[in-house]
């Protein structure tokens, strides 16, 4: 299920969701502009070239062994030789890596590919306004934040000895999702529904929407328990810590903008 918009309005701009969007596209575009790189082989027998996005996401990207300090390779990186598809072409490299808690918030604003950024900034977009329109500005920052720091200490929590770089605003996104069942339960969201060869536009809960939504991540993450290869690399937990803690604390951040609200006039702006 796609969302393309809700029916629930809103009384200010959208300032902090529009600077996200913006600072995660611009890093989108800076990372896959980066020229190829010569990094050191592992095994110290010579360099191999990597795609400077790849370089990146392995510098930047948190790596769960390094938050427990319980890496068995230090500053270990696997990727593929740079212009190549082919999963043969693995290369084990070595990387510098940031500290671990920049890892933490840089890896929040860094993504895999196109779709990955889009789909993530797309439900942003729907589902922002509305959790950011709850509170103030700088509540709403600190409540995406603490999101994304939630679902990577989820995932962590998981797997403390993997060596596998995570990224994606995917987790704090989770946390907006998580804010606005707890916030507009009863609204509607007009939802594009893939249908085979067809696309079926329908006016849905917006609770149906984000209860199915979290109910797959946590089958999808439970399967990938059992068997790690039906995963395919995607980091259900982050998305499962990041819900619940959106969820959690949406209520405690949004209620002094409510206080505050009170007695002003019942103008809005259609999101």
């Amino acid at each position: 299920m796609i969302p393309l918009r809700d029916n629930v309005p809103t009384l200010r701009r959208p300032i902090v969701v529009w600077a996200l969007i913006a600072i995660n596209v611009a890093i989108f575009l800076f990372s896959i502009s980066r020229p190829d790189l010569s990094l050191p082989r592992y095994d110290r027998e010579g360099t191999a070239r990597v795609s400077g996005f790849d370089a990146i996401t392995l510098e930047f990207g948190f790596t769960p062994c390094e938050l427990a300090s319980d890496c068995e390779r230090g500053g270990y990186g696997e990727t593929l030789k740079a212009g190549s598809g082919n999963l043969d072409d693995v290369v084990e490299v070595r990387v510098e890596r940031q500290p671990v808690w920049l890892t933490l918030v840089s890896a929040m604003f860094m993504h895999g590919g196109w779709l990955h950024l889009i789909g993530n900034m797309l439900f942003l977009f729907v589902f922002g306004n509305n959790v950011e329109d709850a509170m103030s500005r700088l509540r709403f920052l600190l409540f995406y934040l603490l999101s994304g720091l939630a679902a990577s200490l989820t995932q962590f929590a998981i797997d403390a000895t993997s060596e596998v770089p995570n990224i994606g605003a995917s987790g704090a996104i989770a946390g907006v999702l998580g804010g606005y069942l707890l916030l507009h339960p009863r609204a509607r969201v007009l939802t594009a529904v893939p249908l085979l060869v067809f696309i079926y536009l329908a006016e849905l809960p917006a609770a149906f929407v984000l209860i199915t939504w979290f109910g797959l991540q946590v089958l999808d993450g439970s399967a990938g328990l059992v068997n790690p290869d039906v995963s395919f690399g995607i980091a259900y937990f982050a998305h499962i810590g990041g819900f619940v803690a959106g969820f959690l604390l949406a209520w405690p951040l949004a209620r002094a903008m409510a206080g505050r609200r009170r007695g002003r006039p019942p103008t809005a702006r259609l999101a």
